[in-house]
Order: structure tokens, then sequence, then C-alpha cells
């Protein structure tokens, strides 16, 4: 999680489990005989996720889907959907659940309604630096964090970095009086819509596809997300001030369907 696009736990998780999978022998011959034939015919993964082609986080599955590729030596192959493609955050996750898509990339703030532990993350100033969000998501609360996914269907595998977030407007917001009666993007969260509530705006949650639209018209004043979502959605072309506040993380959570590695051979190591 060191870099904005190399998610290296992420990787090597899945790649021990992948590996794990199709090559680890057995005691038994009946078990191995099913990991050849797993070998032999392959694996094809589906990862979907909401930003747009060619964005960070799309560049960062990609690379996530050929390193596990040329480690498994082709025998497992992940296809990458970004721009919502699989339906938007809420529903891959509702699919995930139900096995039908592999793996996503999620912001936690969108897995807080159904694992409310997950607001942590969205606390705003709790983080100073990247670092200190990293020594946290990647150590003890980031694993008590990842297991309660658990409960939902998912396997939490490792967080991924979005950034820390900025705000955009038709003005500089430089002071909280400057935040009065603003109509600002949200995500569907709690913690993030009380966030607003106290600067004394008026938080409306709005899908992340059609924020820039919505600024566009005027139906909100301004939002809030990392440098890489302000550029890879262009929020920079329909609104003249970035306010570079850092004022909260942005935290992807990598998950595996808990249905779809069910269906992997030695699906009891797992769990």
């Amino acid at each position: 999680m060191k870099k904005i696009i190399l998610p290296v736990t992420a990787l090597f998780v899945v790649i021990f489990i992948v590996l794990f999978l199709l090559t680890k022998s057995s005691d038994t011959q009946e078990a191995k005989d099913v990991i050849e034939k797993k070998s032999s015919d392959g694996v094809e993964l589906k990862f979907g996720h909401h930003m747009p082609k060619d964005s960070v986080l799309d560049r960062a599955a990609l690379r996530f889907a050929n390193e596990v590729e040329k480690k498994t030596n082709g025998k497992v192959k992940i296809t990458v959907y970004p721009n919502q493609q699989l339906g938007d955050s809420q529903k891959m996750m509702e699919l995930s659940r139900l096995g039908q898509i592999d793996i996503i990339a999620t912001p936690t703030a969108k897995l807080s309604v159904a694992v409310p532990s997950m607001q942590y993350a969205d606390l705003p100033f709790l983080f100073p630096t990247r670092e200190d969000a990293y020594a946290l998501l990647d150590g003890k609360v980031g694993n008590m964090l990842l297991n309660d996914l658990n409960d939902i269907d998912l396997v939490g595998v490792a967080f991924w970095e979005g950034g820390l977030k900025d705000f955009t407007a038709n003005k500089p917001l430089l002071k909280i009086e400057d935040f009065k009666d603003l109509k600002m993007r949200v995500m569907k969260s709690r913690i993030i819509m009380e966030q607003f509530h106290a600067l004394g705006a008026k938080p409306i949650s709005i899908d992340f596809q059609e924020t820039k639209q919505a600024l566009k018209e005027g139906a909100v004043d301004g939002q809030e997300t990392p440098l890489s979502g302000i550029v890879g959605m262009e929020f920079y072309k329909v609104q003249s001030d970035i306010t570079l506040s850092e004022h909260g993380y942005l935290a992807y959570v990598l998950t595996l369907s808990k249905k779809s590695i069910s269906n992997f051979p030695l699906k009891s190591k797992l769990f």
C-alpha cells in the first residue's frame, strides 16, 4: 500500500492463495486429481471497480491482474471491468456476495452501510500523513476491519490507497464559513455526511459517475475526493477551485467473493 498504484500486500496475498490452490500437493490422491484438473482448465476471475478506464485504480487493477497471471503461469486470468461496467459499487458488492463477481475494489465509505466498522477509516483528520494510514490499516486495526467483511460473505484481502481527499468548488474553501449552505456531493456514509453537517454544508449522496454532470448543472456546489479522482473524473473542467485540504483518507478495500473461493479446490484450507 506504500504507493498509489502498487498494491503490494494485496498482490502477494492473492498470489499466495491462487498458487496454494493450484499447485500445493495433498495427502490424498483424490484431492491431487482435483487440483491437477483445475490447473489444466485454468481459472478465470472477474474484477470490477467504479473508476474510469486508465484511472489510477484501473491501472492498479490491471497490473494486479497481469502479475497474478504471470506468477501462476497463465493458470489464473483476471479480467478487469472498470467504470461500473458490472454495476455501481453497491450492485457490485451484492453480486460479489452472491459469487457472480469474484474480486472488487470498493471505497470503505461505500462498504460502511453493510459493515459499519468500515466508517473508521473515513473519520476526518484521522491520518495526518499517508504513513499514519499505512501503519493503522496494514496493522491490527486493519485486520480487524477486514475480518468484519466475513459477515457479509466477502473476504477482505487488503487496503489499497485512494489518497488524501481534497475539495473542489467554484470558490476557495479556506474557512468553515465558506462551507455554509453549500450543497456538497458525498458518498453514502453517515460519518461523511455528519462531517459536512458540522461544517454547515448540505451533504447530498450522488453516484460518483453522475457527479461531474451534477457539478456542471449546479445540482451540487462541490465535492471531496483525492487528486487522482479529480483528474480521472475531470472535475477540474466543471469547477473553478481546488482546495488542497488533505482532510480525510480514501481507502479502497480489495475483497474476494467468499462463494467464488468456496468453489476452488482445497477450500477447507482457506477458512
